[in-house]
């Protein structure tokens, strides 16, 4: 599913619905226009299976993410262009009628057309997008780091559990005296997280569970906190929410966080 997704937030960013079909089409025209330019093609396909190996095995693009597979698709146009600027220019059409049908028959202008209505859909989301990025937090990290500095947190003394593990690294970035993080997931300390099969397997063990095991390995801690991107709904005994970022968050929703004081 990660891909088709992904093919859709390049050609249509912002319009994630059944519009997005005009997306799918955009492939198979590029091919087709640039089947005529051995070493354009064989460019362009490396470039495409790539990418989607990555958004299918790796991670799934989202539009700042995806938006690699226009670049492509424009960059191995202009390639072709350089290559075929020495050849004949284009005919001159007798009749509106003939144009069309040469039109329909001419898949590059076809791709140009399409192409054209991908950037101007592009430019008005980016134009959104930038002013949402001016107003609005794009991750709430720095706003739950902050707190804790300005708690005496942020100390040498002070173990921080993180639950997931890939957004816990992004507060860990603005703290000065912690330098890592237990993650209950891996039941051991880091400071960064790959984007690996033992990080999916890690978030499978849900936040109450993660709760719980930081509470049992602990128990002796008297500066013992538990950081997570949801809201626990059942408190765990022995835990007590002492913040949760209230800045408006626009971008990566999962990036709001919860900070436990726990006391074991």
């Amino acid at each position: 599913m990660a891909l088709p997704v992904s093919l859709a937030y390049s050609f249509t960013p912002g319009i994630i619905s059944k519009q997005a079909f005009f997306s799918f089409i955009v492939l198979p025209i590029g091919f087709i226009t640039l089947f005529r330019v051995k070493k354009i093609l064989i460019f362009y396909t490396w470039v495409i299976l790539i990418l989607s190996f990555v958004f299918t095995f790796v991670y799934m693009g989202g539009h700042r993410h995806a938006g690699f597979l226009l670049i492509a698709l424009i960059f191995s146009l202009w390639l072709k262009k350089y290559y075929e600027i020495n050849e004949k220019s284009e005919p001159i059409y007798e009749s509106l009628f003939e144009y069309i049908l040469s039109f329909l028959k001419d898949s590059e202008k076809i791709l140009n057309v399409v192409i054209t209505i991908s950037l101007i859909i592009s430019i008005r989301y980016s134009y959104q997008e930038s002013l949402k990025d001016i107003r609005y937090s794009f991750s709430n990290a720095k706003e739950v780091a902050d707190f804790m500095s300005s708690n005496n947190i942020d100390n040498e003394n002070s173990i921080v559990s993180a639950f997931g593990a890939d957004r816990g690294k992004t507060v860990l970035f603005y703290l000065r005296n912690i330098k890592k993080f237990y993650y209950p997931g891996f039941d051991s300390f880091g400071s960064h997280m790959l984007w690996n099969k033992a990080m999916v397997s890690g978030e499978q063990l849900g936040h109450q569970a993660a709760i719980k095991k930081t509470m049992e390995k602990f128990s002796k801690e008297d500066n013992l906190f538990f950081l997570s991107d949801k809201k626990i709904s059942t408190e765990t005994k022995g835990s007590e929410l002492i913040y949760n970022t209230k800045l408006r968050n626009e971008f990566i929703k999962d990036e709001e966080f919860y900070l436990y004081r726990i006391k074991p």
